[in-house]
Formats: C-alpha cells, sequence, structure tokens
C-alpha cells in the first residue's frame, strides 16, 4: 500500500505547461521581441522523438541517469542554454524532471550523466538539484517527458536551485529559439 501511494505521488509536483503534441514541434517560436525565434533540433541517441526512454534513465533503474542528448541550430547571439524536462501527464498540474541552466552556447550536447561545469541545475519537482528519472505510477498510460532546450540572449543570472518557474519568468523577453524532444515511458 504505502508503495503504491509513493508510485501515485513520484510524478506529483510543481505545475507544467502543456505545449504541442509529440511530432507537432513548431518550426519557429514566437519571442517576446515580437519575432519569430529559431527552431533548435533536439535529439538522443538512447531514444527517438517520441519513442521510449530506455529503463536506465527512468525510476526502475537503481541509479538512473540523465539520457544522453545533441542539438544543433542554436541562434548566433545566445548567452546560454537552458534544459527543461517536464511531464505534463502526472497529477496534479505536471511534474517538473530536471531544471538545467548556464549551460554554454556553444555546448552542443550531454553526455549521459553529465552537464558542462558552467551550467547550473535548478530544483525539480522533489527540491532536488538533480535529475529525477521518468517514474509514472504503475499501470498508468505511459507519460510525455518533454525535453525543451531554450536558446535566451541573455545571462539569466540565476543561482544553483532555481525552479523551473524561476528560470522561465528569467527567460522572458530573450528567448532566441527552442528546440523540443519528446520521450515517452510508462511502468
Amino acid at each position: 500500500m504505502v508503495l503504491a501511494a509513493v508510485a501515485a505521488t513520484a510524478c506529483a509536483g510543481p505545475s507544467v505547461s502543456k505545449g504541442p503534441a509529440v511530432g507537432t514541434s513548431p518550426t519557429a517560436t514566437p519571442t517576446a521581441h515580437g519575432g519569430a525565434g529559431v527552431s533548435i533540433t533536439v535529439t538522443s541517441p538512447a531514444f527517438a522523438d517520441g519513442t521510449t526512454i530506455p529503463v536506465k534513465y527512468t525510476c526502475t533503474a537503481s541509479n538512473p541517469v540523465s539520457p544522453p542528448l545533441t542539438w544543433s541550430g542554436v541562434p548566433s547571439g545566445t548567452a546560454e542554454l537552458t534544459l527543461l524536462v517536464e511531464d505534463p501527464d502526472a497529477s496534479p498540474g505536471g511534474f517538473v524532471h530536471w531544471v538545467a541552466y548556464g549551460i554554454p552556447p556553444t555546448t552542443q550536447g550531454l553526455a549521459e550523466g553529465s552537464l558542462p561545469g558552467a551550467a547550473r541545475q535548478g530544483a525539480n519537482g522533489r527540491n532536488q538539484n538533480q535529475w529525477q528519472g521518468p517514474c509514472p505510477p504503475a499501470g498508468s498510460a505511459p507519460h510525455h517527458y518533454r525535453f525543451t532546450l531554450t536558446a535566451v540572449s541573455k545571462s539569466l543570472g540565476l543561482a544553483p536551485g532555481a525552479t523551473a518557474a524561476q528560470v522561465k519568468a528569467a527567460m522572458a523577453g530573450s528567448i532566441l529559439g527552442q528546440g523540443l524532444l519528446v520521450g515517452l515511458y510508462g511502468r
């Protein structure tokens, strides 16, 4: 009974805004400057967009690590990159699995379980500054895990531990481009 309660609340946490469905990533992202931002291509050698995230990156693994990611198309003028990993299917209101910011604009990806030294991690839905592997309730339909990479034109100046909401607020008005990779996971 206790395990069922833990599993049911594993993804409960701060609200996540829902975005386009899998396969409907925009080709351009609206910005606060009134123009359209650049579309950044985000991929993973571990899973394709719209497919299942391997177990080693989830709560089912004994020591889950963040999956490797690669990207291209970061626009010129980018001061830093941010990465938010969110599950909009978790109740109530979604769950934040990873918050990373201050990623240098010349970075072209992340190795499994790592971040560049200059990057900072923020608070996930469990208020921990680290990767929290996907962990939907057992028996539920697969959840959608949205890896959103954003290029911003200014340094956000956030200390480690910022929440996803604080990162989103700090990015307002400075988004140059965005990319999205969606992975699925169910138990």
